[in-house]
């Protein structure tokens, strides 16, 4: 199954980044590790803007496992515009 919205799967971690280019419907994104979570934001709405050539005003949904850095787990959702 693939819905119809596009998906970037961005990550710092190379093995992920390999399994999410084996996902039929995910864009993987490799980036740096970033201190701040405005930062890691701002950067993953720019890659969205740049990769999905974004419109002003597209929505944006931003999920990831922050803080714990532990995979599996999704305890972070921002919605943004481009």
């Amino acid at each position: 199954f693939r819905g119809p919205t596009d998906i970037i799967g961005l990550t710092t971690n190379e093995r992920a980044y390999r399994k999410l280019a084996l996902s039929w419907g995910i864009t993987p994104v490799m980036s740096e590790v970033y201190e701040s979570t405005d930062v890691l934001f701002y950067h993953a709405l720019q890659v969205s803007r740049q990769v999905m050539q974004l419109e002003k005003g597209d929505k944006v949904i931003i999920t990831g496992g922050i803080i714990n850095g532990r995979s599996g787990n999704t305890n972070t959702i921002k919605v943004e515009y481009a």
